[in-house]
């Protein structure tokens, strides 16, 4: 379980530079493999691409249907009172499955 939330009385800002698609691709990147989080309170800017990406992980099946049945994501996420702008495409990236 992640929980992502500014100290009580404050506002925390988490930020990337937008020009960089190398080492600044998302301001945040959830993986496959986590689970029931929590970002509340905060503040995202920038990126390349996202402000936070829930990312799939696909396996090397043999169809595309099978990739679909048995692919991991993350899951169970709540983003409260949390404000993204000024990223490079898209403020929130959810893949298939998550």
């Amino acid at each position: 379980r992640l929980t992502l939330q500014s100290a009580p009385g404050h506002w925390a800002v988490i930020s990337s530079p937008l020009n960089d698609p190398i080492a600044a691709v998302n301001v945040l990147t959830v993986r496959s493999t986590s689970q029931f989080g929590v970002i509340r309170n905060v503040e995202i800017t920038g990126g390349y691409y996202y402000g936070i990406m829930f990312w799939t992980d696909w396996g090397n099946y043999a169809t595309t249907a099978l990739n679909v049945n048995l692919a991991a994501a993350a899951a169970h996420y709540l983003l409260e009172n949390v404000r993204i702008h000024h990223t490079g495409s898209s403020c929130v990236k959810m893949v298939m499955k998550a």
